[in-house]
């Protein structure tokens, strides 16, 4: 991946975490008094607060992958026993 499709990527999953929290705590999600629909046995509000939560979890993972960095440990910054 090229540094800018890596910083891209990165940027996006920032906005699209930053979204989400706010979808997750406006009224879209936290209505007062609303319990309908109910799925599972849950009320409206805490399985649509779970699925915004499952959301940033996956968003973090894309995010953490984005970032990984594949290359090989670079040898001359050992500071082991026998580096010099």
């Amino acid at each position: 991946m090229t540094p800018r499709t890596r910083r891209l990527a990165w940027r996006a999953c920032i906005v699209a975490v930053v979204l989400l929290l706010a979808i997750t705590y406006s009224p879209l999600v936290m209505r007062e008094s609303v319990t309908d629909p109910w799925l599972f046995g849950m009320p409206r509000t805490l399985w649509a607060s779970l699925l915004c939560a499952l959301g940033i979890v996956a968003l973090t993972a894309i995010g953490a992958a984005v970032q990984s960095d594949d290359d090989p440990i670079d040898e001359q910054h050992d500071c082991g026993p026998d580096s010099s």
